[in-house]
C-alpha cells in the first residue's frame, strides 16, 4: 500500500467525539483503512499541545460531563428558587386565612372554616413532601417469651383472673398495686 495519505483530522474528530468511544481499529473499518498502524501512530503522537487522541478524547468527555452536571445544578437552583417562593405565597395564604378566621371568631361570622383552614395546612404540607399527619406510638418497652404450652398459659389466665378485682390495698395515683409499709430503703 505504499505511503497513503489520509485525512488525520477527520479521523481525530470522529475518535475524539464519538459518542460510542470508538477504538482506532473499529475507526479504520468505518473508513476503509488496510493498515491501522499508522493511525495508531497518529493518535499516540502528541500536537503542539502535547495531547493525543486520547488525551482529547478524554478532556471532551470530561467536559461533556461537566457541562451536563452544570445544567442539572442550573436546573434543579431554579427549581429550589421557585419552591421557597410558592412555598412563602403558601405560608401568606395560610396566614391571610388565619387572619379572616380570627376576625370571624370575633364577629361571629365566619368567612374560613377552621376544618378548611387545617386542610390548606395538610395540602401545603404535601405539596413540599413533609408529612401531612404526624402520629405518636407509645410501648412499654417490654418484651416477654416464654417456653410454655398454650394450656400453661390458659392455667396461668385462670389463677390470677380475680386479682385485679380483689382489694389489694391503694397504690401511688390510685393504682391497684400494693403498697409497701413504711419509708424505702436503697
Amino acid at each position: 500500500m505504499g505511503n497513503r495519505l489520509y485525512d488525520y483530522a477527520t479521523l481525530e474528530r470522529e475518535f475524539v467525539i464519538s459518542a460510542e468511544d470508538v477504538s482506532i481499529r473499529e475507526l479504520c473499518r468505518r473508513h476503509d483503512i488496510d493498515e491501522p498502524s499508522s493511525i495508531h501512530a497518529q493518535a499516540r503522537k502528541p500536537d503542539a499541545a502535547g495531547l493525543n487522541w486520547y488525551d482529547k478524547r478524554d478532556e471532551f468527555k470530561q467536559r461533556q460531563h461537566q457541562s451536563l452536571i452544570d445544567k442539572v445544578s442550573e436546573s434543579r437552583a431554579e427549581q429550589a428558587a421557585k419552591e421557597v417562593r410558592v412555598f412563602g405565597k403558601a405560608i401568606d395564604v395560610i396566614e391571610l386565612a388565619f387572619d379572616k378566621a380570627i376576625e370571624g371568631l370575633e364577629t361571629n361570622k365566619v368567612p374560613i372554616k377552621l376544618g378548611d383552614l387545617a386542610l390548606l395546612i395538610d395540602r401545603v404540607n404535601v405539596l413540599f413532601n413533609r408529612p401531612s399527619t404526624i402520629t405518636e406510638g407509645r410501648n412499654l418497652g417490654l418484651s416477654v417469651s416464654t417456653e410454655a404450652t398454650p394450656d400453661q398459659i390458659r392455667r396461668i389466665l385462670e389463677l390470677t383472673a380475680g386479682v385485679a378485682g380483689r382489694d389489694l390495698g391503694t397504690g401511688a395515683a390510685g393504682t391497684t398495686l400494693p403498697r409497701a409499709e413504711g419509708p424505702r430503703t436503697n
